[in-house]
C-alpha cells in the first residue's frame, strides 16, 4: 500500500470533522461546568483518580473499536456511498465515545469527586474522541482503498471527489 502525499484539502466528510470537534469541545465545557458547580471534595484518591481514568479507558477502547472502517469489500467506486457509510459509522462512534464522559459527569455529582480530576477526565475524553475520530487524508485514503478493492485508483474522479471534495468533470 502506497499512500501519496497530498495537501490537506477539504474532503467530502469535512462536516463530520466539525461535529467531532464540537463534541470534543463540549465535553471540555461540561468539565468546566462541573468545575464551577462541584463543591470541594474529600473523596479518597483511588476513587478520585479511578473513575475519570476508567472513563478515559472506556472512551479509548470504544473509540478504537467503533472507528469507521469498511466492514465489507464492495468493489464499488461511489463517493456518495463511501461518505454515507462513514457518516453512519461515525454517528455510532460518537454515541459510543460520548457516553463515558457523560456518565463521569453524573458520577462526579453523585460521588462528590474532586473537581480537578473531573475536569481533567472530561478534557481527556474529549481529546481522545477527537484524535480517534478525526478523519485525516491517510485514513480516508485507506477507507477508500479498502472499500473499492481492486477498483481503487487515486486518479478516479469519484475517489478524488471523496478524498478532496472536487466535483467530477462534466462530459459537456
Amino acid at each position: 500500500m502506497k499512500y501519496h502525499q497530498s495537501v490537506s484539502t477539504r474532503s467530502s466528510v469535512w462536516y463530520l470533522d466539525r461535529v467531532v470537534l464540537v463534541l470534543a469541545v463540549s465535553l471540555g465545557l461540561f468539565g468546566l461546568v462541573a468545575w464551577a458547580i462541584l463543591p470541594p471534595s474529600q473523596a479518597p484518591l483511588g476513587t478520585s483518580l479511578g473513575i475519570p481514568a476508567a472513563s478515559w479507558l472506556v472512551t479509548l477502547v470504544l473509540g478504537l473499536v467503533l472507528r469507521p472502517f469498511p466492514t465489507k469489500l464492495t468493489g464499488k467506486v461511489d463517493a456518495d456511498e463511501m461518505a454515507n457509510a462513514i457518516a453512519r459509522k461515525m454517528s455510532i462512534a460518537w454515541l459510543g465515545t460520548t457516553w463515558p464522559a457523560l456518565i463521569l459527569f453524573v458520577l462526579a455529582f453523585l460521588l462528590h469527586l474532586p473537581r480537578a480530576f473531573v475536569l481533567l477526565g472530561m478534557i481527556a475524553d474529549g481529546v481522545t474522541m477527537f484524535l480517534l475520530l478525526h478523519s485525516t487524508d491517510q485514513r480516508l485514503e485507506q477507507f477508500a482503498e479498502t472499500w473499492c478493492g481492486d477498483q481503487y485508483d487515486p486518479a478516479n474522479p469519484e475517489i478524488d471527489k471523496f478524498l478532496h471534495d472536487t466535483p467530477p468533470a462534466s462530459l459537456s
